[in-house]
């Protein structure tokens, strides 16, 4: 018997097995692995316990030779295969790029390596580790490819070529014991992952199972041990036999088994067979012969036998008739079983004489019938008049197998003649696009002439008809005739194109049919058709085309805009309208247009400030919806600021508004408060131009004064924002120490502790004090003041007497006894309470007594509490002396009385609070405005300092000044003014002054309201120097100088060649003239025919050039000279073109008869428009 079914690299089992033992004999189909061609293979389990060879059937694919790389080339081997490698190489310069895969999936306990750390490519290899403990300690065991590669399906998206391995905990194995079984290999203390081991089992037994197995990851056997028992293995299996007891597994020793044969077999060989006791079989298995069947006839009338190398069961014997006979019979026979005997299937044929059957009628033609229809025989065809014999000219009768036929017959294929050929300017009969069959006809016509007075005539046969040739194709009987033009004598007349010439066709004269092509001189484009042609009536189609320029964009206008639809080119013909913004008419042509020359014509108009004739009252709040002309050069007055605007409505076409700028007064803050100083004016906001002067305080004494350091006047100006600020900052007010110098001082019997010594400056003080047993009479600290003394008086230290201390309780004194008071008394703060005595004793033992003061502190109750409010400070049961606290009230209460009380005593020296608490009253509503403030203007009614709602208060501006806003205002329910307080501006300005040469919008109007404006401009030739628009402020004054008018004119050059007209010699052209030129004949304008004069004394565009094109004529000369003439000619050309170079640009070397100069427009345009 044979183990498991082998492995190999090319092939596969169809059909897996699990099974670990197959008997001899036992047969297994594999079938080739992708790569490989599809087929399929056997192989067999011999009697050497082996399987047989695996036959080399499966042949590796080949695959188609890869493409050509675009920069780049491909290695490969002369045959490519399955598993063949080519490599790719890039051209220098260039690198390749390969199918991409991800990061390889990461598993755990485990790393994979590659030669790449972060990018992964089509044929790349990882390999996976698992991770070991220290010392390389093995931890894990791998489970399943270590190594895996990046792939593709689709030659597009990268995959990997299988999922990673597991790590898994290191893998043991029990040892394994198999009973009446040896360890033959692999024999160790313990068993890992994948470990195997070899059994063989002791004398007298037999094994069964696999001899070798291995450990796997689940710490077990695979395949399971084997077993060896006592007896024998199955015998073997046998071809076309079998033997009993199949269902068996194991055979006891002395045990028999029989072997049979299968129908049509003869059992050959010791049967039955009997198992022994060293476990084999007594005699070696039987085998199964084939039976003979009977023999048959070598020989076949008209034919043959085709015999077998031996008769037995499965032999087949074939049968074939001579050439001319076919079999009447089967054409084999075979040996086959029947029960237990064996025969022939089929019986013996015969073999007959073969012919075919009559040949058919031959549709359009005829054919020759043989005399016998036996193989061999041959049958002739022909075709009727009009047909052609397509294919063999006869047929034969031939056999083929057991069938007879004709070989293939031909077919009469109808003559035909391709379509009949057209012909110009002329028709035929019968179609253009299908063949014409043998014998037709074809009648030709010409055309109508294509116009009046030209006709075609017909040359040629009018008929033919389709023949055939030599080789019976189908041909027509002769050629197509023609249709010639019959003309008369046509003429037309020379064309002419202004701007242009004939490129080519030109002639003296002209007839029909002639062509003419045109082309437009440099920086002009022809509008119509370039190339024309004289017909029959002797005019040219179509007409004669136009030679034009484009314009340059149209001029933009100030104050306006052009209706130009956004257009990028503009043709000649094109039309511009102009329109000028709200508050501005317009002068001038509304529309300009575009001339075949690219030249506007007339002059763009401009836009002038416009009239204002006012419609009701000027309104404070900005029209919506509304054309507003906009204040934009509006300014104020020294002391003033613009604010905001008001709109006045204007009569119009469409009614507009004018914006007018108001101004009102720059205000500073309230000025600086200094220290020991005092200033000028209120504390609130001030005008601007507002002086304030600051004065210092007297001194503190006599002879001490507060001198003023920095500026003791400053102003209120403004910033560059127009806010107002003042001039400088406060002056300070600093002491002035006088220059005094007190006395050295010194107390008899006493001390200074102060640090500083003589000499004594003002405000130096000494503090005293006096050495033991003296007593300090007078202040112990003195100071020097402003008159050299002392103050107070310098203190005394007198003697003490030896008094005895203090004793409690001694209240009462003898009667009688003299008592001396002591110079002391209660500290601010403290409160007497009482007196103590002391006894002292001084020389001659005399006795008095002391009698000093008691004093304790001063406390006062807790403040007392208020209704709606509280107090804030400490909280404590008794408050000192000198405490002080305040008091707030709730939300909507206001608090009425002192704020704040403090801690101090009353006249018997006990604590008290210095007043009565506040009240907190509920606030009554504002039911008040203020009191309107109107500055330049003043109040008709009475003024109060609050005014109750629904006040009313007329108001009215001081002379000289105009209101803006309302004269009646009201107090309102919110305790504001409606409408707002008005404000009082100056009135207009005085009329403008005129300007020479120039004029100004203003007309006969004798004073202008502030916001009003007026325009200045020139008169034809002179340039506006200045601000060209005034504005009246509120002050009643323009906001800026006149301007004036300058003079400005523009020259030529002396000598410009080929100009025709256009300027004209010694002339100076004003400021914004405008001139055109054109060339004279034979010379090309190049640059913009229309130039203007500038404020520069220059021409924009520049002046344009007049070019010859006499340096073609050479070339024209040269192409009929020959090469000596050509050589010469080309010298002189080279001399003429740098000639013409020279007379191209502006040269005193020229010859004045060529000029001829003629002015053909000047005009002037508004030179304050900048569009122009």
């Amino acid at each position: 018997q044979c183990k498991f079914l082998p492995r190999y690299p090319f092939a596969k089992p169809k059909i897996q097995s699990d099974q670990s033992e197959f008997a001899v004999g036992t047969t297994w189909e594999y079938e080739c692995l992708p790569g490989y061609v599809k087929r399929s293979f056997f192989i067999t389990c011999l009697e050497t316990s082996k399987w047989s060879d695996a036959q080399p059937i499966c042949k590796r694919k080949s695959c188609v030779s890869p493409r050509e790389l675009l920069h780049g080339f491909v290695l490969a081997p002369r045959g490519i295969v399955f598993g063949s490698t080519i490599t790719y190489s890039c051209d220098k310069g260039y690198r390749l790029i390969a199918i991409p895969c991800e990061s390889p999936p990461a598993i755990s306990n485990g790393d994979f390596y590659s030669s790449s750390s972060e990018d992964f490519y089509y044929g790349m290899v990882v390999t996976y580790k698992c991770h070991v403990g220290p010392n390389g300690k093995k931890l894990f065991d791998l489970v399943g490819e270590k190594s895996i590669y990046c792939t593709s399906k689709d030659n597009r998206v990268g995959i990997w070529s299988s999922p990673p391995p597991r790590c898994i905990h290191v893998v043991k194995c029990p040892i394994p014991e198999v009973e009446n079984g040896i360890m033959e290999s692999g024999f160790k203390r313990s068993f890992s992952l994948n470990d195997s081991v070899m059994f063989k089992c002791k004398p007298g037994f037999t094994m069964k199972g696999s001899n070798t197995v291995w450990c796997q990851p689940n710490s077990k056997w695979n395949p399971p041990l084997p077993r060896c028992f006592k007896g024998c293995l199955p015998p073997p299996h046998i071809y076309h036999g079998n033997h009993n007891k199949l269902d068996e597994e194991f055979f006891a020793v002395g045990q028999e088994v029989s072997y049979s044969c299968e129908p049509g077999y003869t059992l050959i060989g010791t049967n039955p067979m009997q198992c022994t006791s060293l476990g084999t079989w007594s005699h070696p298995a039987p085998k199964c012969e084939a039976k003979s069947c009977d023999a048959i006839p070598n020989q076949l009338l008209n034919g043959h036998v085709v015999a077998p190398p031996n008769l037995q069961l499965g032999a087949e014997v074939a049968f074939v008739c001579d050439k001319g006979y076919r079999l009447n019979g089967q054409s084999s026979s075979q040996c086959v079983s029947e029960g237990m005997r064996v025969l022939w299937n089929n019986k013996f044929p015969v073999c007959e004489q073969a012919q075919c059957e009559p040949p058919g009628p031959f549709l359009n033609g005829q054919l020759k019938r043989p005399t016998s229809l036996r193989v061999g025989a041959t049958v002739n065809f022909s075709c009727s008049e009009g047909y052609r014999l397509q294919g063999q000219p006869s047929s034969q009768c031939v056999i083929v197998g057991q069938r007879t036929f004709w070989t293939k017959m031909p077919v009469c294929e109808e003559i035909l003649c391709p379509p009949p050929p057209s012909i110009l300017n002329g028709r035929h009969t019968g179609s253009s696009s299908v063949n014409v069959r043998y014998g037709s006809t074809v009648t030709y016509t010409c055309d109508r002439g294509p116009e009046q007075g030209v006709n075609f005539i017909l040359t040629g046969e009018r008929t033919i008809h389709c023949t055939t040739d030599s080789q019976k194709t189908g041909t027509w009987s002769g050629p197509a005739p023609r249709c010639e033009l019959s003309v008369s004598e046509v003429r037309c007349p020379p064309p002419q194109i202004l701007r242009g010439q004939i490129s080519s066709g030109q002639k003296d004269q002209y007839s029909y049919n002639d062509t003419v092509v045109f082309a437009c001189v440099f920086g002009f484009t022809m509008k119509g058709s370039k190339g024309i042609r004289c017909n029959a009536q002797g005019t040219w189609e179509p007409s004669v085309p136009v030679c034009e320029k484009d314009c340059q964009a149209p001029p933009k206008i100030l104050h306006g805009q052009k209706e130009d639809r956004h257009m990028i080119r503009f043709d000649p013909g094109t039309s511009i309208k102009y329109s000028c913004d709200p508050g501005y008419v317009l002068v001038g042509e509304e529309s300009i247009h575009c001339t075949s020359e690219g030249v506007w014509i007339p002059t763009a108009p401009t836009c002038k400030v416009a009239e204002c004739e006012p419609i009701g009252k000027q309104v404070f709040k900005k029209p919506k919806n509304q054309l507003i002309r906009p204040d934009v050069n509006s300014s104020c007055d020294e002391g003033y600021r613009l604010s905001e605007s008001v709109y006045q409505q204007c009569q119009g076409t469409i009614p507009w508004f004018m914006e007018i700028r108001l101004c009102k007064d720059i205000t500073c803050p309230p000025p600086p408060v200094i220290y020991n100083g005092v200033h000028t004016g209120s504390s609130s906001d001030v005008l601007y131009g507002t002086t304030v002067t600051y004065t210092c305080n007297p001194g503190p004494e006599r002879g001490v004064k507060f001198n003023l350091i920095g500026e003791s006047t400053i102003r209120c100006t403004s910033n560059d924002q127009e806010m107002g600020i003042w001039s400088g900052p406060a002056p300070l007010c600093k002491l002035s120490l006088p220059a005094v110098q007190c006395s050295h001082v010194h107390v008899a019997n006493g001390y200074k502790i102060s640090s500083k010594e003589a000499p004594y400056f003002y405000n130096d003080s000494v503090i005293f004090k006096c050495n033991n047993g003296f007593t300090l009479k007078g202040s112990s600290q003195v100071r020097c003041k402003a008159n050299n003394t002392w103050d107070p008086e310098i203190p005394v230290c007198e003697k003490e007497a030896p008094c005895q201390p203090l004793k409690e309780g001694l209240q009462e004194l003898p009667l009688g006894s003299p008592v001396v008071p002591v110079n002391m008394s209660c500290q601010d703060g403290y409160q007497l309470t009482g007196h103590a005595y002391r006894k002292c004793q001084g020389d001659k033992n005399r006795v008095w007594f002391q009698k000093i003061p008691l004093c304790k502190v001063i406390h006062c109750q807790p403040p007392p509490v208020i209704n709606n409010g509280r107090h804030r400070g400490v909280m404590a049961e008794h408050f000192l002396y000198g405490n002080e606290i305040s008091y707030e009230c709730d939300q909507g209460f206001y608090l009425l009385g002192e704020k704040s009380i403090r801690c101090i005593s009353d006249s018997k020296g006990r604590g008290s609070w210095s007043g009565p608490p506040p009240q907190c009253i509920k606030s009554p509503p504002v039911t008040h405005c203020p009191n309107p403030e109107v500055t330049h203007g003043y109040k008709l009614n009475k003024t109060r300092s609050s005014y109750s709602h629904n006040d009313i208060v007329h108001v009215a501006c001081d002379p000289g000044f105009i209101m803006n806003g309302s004269h009646l205002i009201r107090c309102h329910t919110d305790n504001k003014w409606v409408p707002a307080v008005p404000t009082c501006i100056k009135k207009g300005c005085q009329h403008p002054f005129k300007i020479p040469h120039g004029n100004h919008t203003g007309g006969d109007i004798a004073r202008f309201s502030p916001g009003m404006s007026i325009l200045y401009s020139c008169n034809q030739g002179y340039l506006l120097v200045g601000e060209a628009l005034l504005l009246c402020t509120h002050e009643g004054t323009w906001n800026g100088p006149v301007p004036y008018c300058k003079e400005v004119n523009c020259s030529f050059p002396e000598h410009i060649n080929g100009i025709q007209s256009g300027l004209e010699p010694g002339k100076m052209y004003q400021y914004g003239a405008v001139i055109t030129l054109e060339c004279e004949d034979g010379y090309t304008l190049e640059g913009s025919p229309q130039s203007q004069c500038q404020e520069d004394h220059g021409w924009n565009p520049p002046l344009a050039v007049c070019k010859s094109p006499s340096s073609l004529v050479p070339l024209i000369c040269g192409f009929s000279a020959g090469v000596v003439a050509l050589f010469c000619l080309g010298a002189i050309t080279l001399r003429m073109i740098l000639k013409h170079r020279e007379c191209n640009y502006y040269t005193n070397t020229s010859r004045k008869e060529d000029i001829h100069l003629e002015t053909l427009e000047v005009y002037s345009v508004d030179p304050y428009n900048l569009a122009n």
